[in-house]
């Protein structure tokens, strides 16, 4: 049988399905496939300031729907496949697929 063998990201976090909700594994990917070196390359590359970008690999930033915009427009890739990456289960930033019934007055 041969072992198959996983790429994995700096945040050492292989499995992307079912893993949970990490901005860490997103920058790890976005890191990734931009070729960025360091985190201070890729703050540049995503034009986003240093103290940001640690704030969001360490959980005290969220990732929000314009970032998320940001990073899709630098990487080349969809906002879904980062939201896969993201381990985001919303498929799209709060939008409801229905308006809330109101009741007759």
């Amino acid at each position: 049988m041969q072992e198959q063998t996983l790429d994995v990201p700096r945040s050492g976090i292989r499995n992307i399905d079912g893993a949970g909700y990490s901005p860490a594994r997103l920058l790890d990917t976005l890191a990734d496939w931009l070729h960025a070196p360091s985190d201070r390359h890729l703050a540049g590359l995503l034009q986003i300031s240093l103290p940001v970008l640690r704030g969001l690999r360490s959980g005290r930033i969220s990732v929000s729907p314009s970032l998320l915009l940001v990073m899709a427009q630098s990487s080349g890739r969809s906002m879904d496949e980062l939201r896969q990456v993201l381990g985001e289960k919303r498929s799209r930033a709060g939008l409801r697929r229905k308006p809330p019934l109101l009741k007759p007055a």
